[in-house]
């Protein structure tokens, strides 16, 4: 019987990647669309399109990370992003943008916010880090934590653009 090596609680790993659940506030500041966001709106043609990239580009700007989600899971979010955005429009709460409709826009917002996909050189490069930080600490933890912290500050995502 192999032994996992089990570094962050089940409750942990939802709060670190799980869906982010905005309060209204938190929609506000994640949901409002600055002047280099606002362009890229204008080249969605379909509502339906414009409100779920809103959406994968709010969660995005919270977690940096992308979902796979249909507008019933996240009704009240998509509500307040079509009462916001699209007044006038009636919106179906019943499917999701296509695969391809979902990973371009998922390319889009890491154009849009500087990110960049962890290609094999930087994944070599996470390995490197992690052996080295072995070496400082044997906590796991502390070795999650810090390169989660070379992520974060070299604007990577950990993307495959497949799911």
């Amino acid at each position: 019987m192999t032994k996992q090596l089990v570094i962050l609680s089940d409750d942990e790993i939802g709060k670190l990647y799980g869906l982010p659940k905005f309060d209204e506030n938190a929609r506000l500041k994640y949901f409002d669309l600055d002047q280099s966001e606002k362009p890229v709106i204008n080249t969605i043609h379909r509502v339906f399109a414009k409100v779920y990239f809103i959406l994968q580009l709010g969660y995005f700007k919270a977690k940096q990370l992308f979902y796979v989600f249909d507008l019933e899971s996240v009704e009240v979010d998509a509500r307040y992003v079509c009462r916001h955005y699209f007044p006038q429009h009636i919106l179906e709460f019943k499917g999701r943008v296509s695969k391809p409709t979902r990973l371009d826009q998922q390319k889009m917002i890491l154009e849009l916010k500087g990110y960049k996909v962890a290609n094999r050189e930087i994944r070599a490069t996470l390995l490197a880090k992690a052996e080295g930080f072995t070496k400082l600490h044997s906590k796991p933890i502390f070795i999650f934590r810090e390169l989660l912290n070379y992520l974060e500050l070299n604007r990577v995502v950990l993307w495959k653009g497949r799911t």
